[in-house]
């Protein structure tokens, strides 16, 4: 074919992709961070550490002197993972693969593999073949996830054919376009039916009989914004001596030591009364865990989209530091993020979570000198933080008052 300069360019970067692993063993970057170098996906990047991890630095070399493409690469750690006959030689197997990986095209050589690693996995297979269920993270543009199940065949065949009739019968009353779309809402909707029922049994019941609610795990939320209610309170209020006061502040300092209070005081008729306990705690409850996923439905770092449900419940100052467990001081982070925090603001190594002090929006900031990133990921302007956001950026509007979202206004004079 006719080569043109960047096509040479492009083919002798391609076939040196053993070389860009050997460096991404050295050097271990973070998968997100190689994504943005890259310019390329979450999944690409982790494609390429993966591989640069599974081999060693004899096979890297014996495949950047053959000069492999990076899809050839992906190819052959792809089968070398499914290798689990531990007495196949895998010196010999590889060498034959770099030899055929020269000489067949991509399609033939991932034909021989398929073959080859089958037999050696039914000869003796060491590793256990375990069932696993894998859901996608991403949405498609129709909005729809993937599910994909590996389970043993005979159990697979006996729930098609539990399905089956109820599927055609789906579909040719018009309640589906195909018989595939009917099997999936069948068994997407025992699941869901199952899994509410067992979780309302498990979590308990609430007042009156209802179902917990605090058990979010499987309710949508709706934030309901009503212009009466509006008021600008922060938790702050003025003393008679023109003192302004965080009471619960004021409490948490002075419980410290112990860890409950109550706080007596007198009602309208003149008793006694007490408060409910106040409590000092290193932990996030059910009911701040619910408001916190309501607000922010994804982790807060910018590069991750696992939804909060499953992430744990960071506080953006450190306990440690004297950071209190409540709602203004928390957000949802997976274990990763909020491993690898930096809580300590003055030994900046990987980022650290902070809230932008005018805004209130949460980010993440590399290093101490660069400006916060903040998470675009699509649910998150469905949250409760964001259509609150909005809802008080329009009341302001109306209202006259500058909000500290809108961009600053350019007096003229004429």
């Amino acid at each position: 074919m006719t080569t043109t300069p960047v096509l040479d360019l492009l083919a002798r970067v391609l076939h040196d992709a053993a070389g860009l692993l050997v460096e991404l063993q050295a050097s271990r970057p973070k998968p997100e961070d190689l994504a943005r170098l890259l310019g390329t996906s979450h999944l690409t990047a982790t494609r390429l550490l993966r591989n640069a991890e599974l081999f060693d630095a004899d096979q890297l070399a014996a495949m950047r002197t053959a000069r492999l493409s990076l899809d050839t690469i992906f190819t052959i750690g792809k089968y070398w993972r499914k290798l689990s006959n531990s007495q196949a030689d895998r010196e010999g197997l590889f060498a034959d693969v770099i030899a055929r990986a020269g000489a067949d095209s991509l399609n033939e050589l991932e034909e021989h593999l398929k073959e080859v690693v089958g037999a050696l996995n039914r000869q003796c297979a060491d590793k256990p073949r375990s069932d696993w269920a894998r859901f996608s993270r991403t949405v498609d543009c129709d909005g729809k996830g993937y599910l994909n199940i590996k389970a043993p065949a005979e159990a697979l065949a006996r729930m098609n054919s539990l399905i089956d009739d109820e599927a055609k019968a789906m579909f040719h009353q018009g309640h589906a376009c195909s018989i595939a779309e009917a099997k999936a809402t069948i068994i997407t909707r025992r699941v869901i039916t199952y899994g509410e029922r067992e979780a309302s049994q498990s979590e308990g019941e609430g007042v009156n009989g209802e179902d917990n609610p605090l058990g979010f795990k499987y309710r949508p939320f709706v934030v309901i914004c009503h212009p009466w209610l509006l008021e600008k309170r922060d938790g702050k209020y003025l003393t008679t001596d023109g003192t302004v006061v965080d009471l619960r502040g004021y409490a948490d300092r002075m419980l410290e030591p112990f860890g409950w209070v109550t706080v007596p005081y007198r009602n309208f008729a003149g008793g006694v009364e007490f408060s409910e306990p106040i409590e000092v705690r290193r932990f996030a409850d059910d009911a701040q865990r619910l408001v916190l996923t309501a607000a922010y439905p994804t982790c807060a770092h910018p590069d991750c989209r696992i939804a909060a449900r499953y992430c744990q419940i960071h506080h953006i100052q450190a306990f440690a530091a004297g950071g209190p467990t409540e709602i203004p001081n928390m957000v949802p982070l997976c274990m990763r993020h909020n491993k690898e925090n930096d809580d300590d603001p003055t030994k900046p190594c990987n980022g650290r979570i902070e809230k932008d002090p005018v805004t209130s929006r949460i980010g993440r900031r590399r290093w101490p000198d660069e400006p916060l990133r903040f998470t675009k990921a699509p649910p998150t302007r469905y949250g409760a933080f964001e259509q609150s956001r909005a809802f008080f950026d329009r009341v302001d509007e109306y209202s006259g008052v500058a909000s500290p979202n809108s961009p600053p206004t350019i007096a003229t004079v004429e």
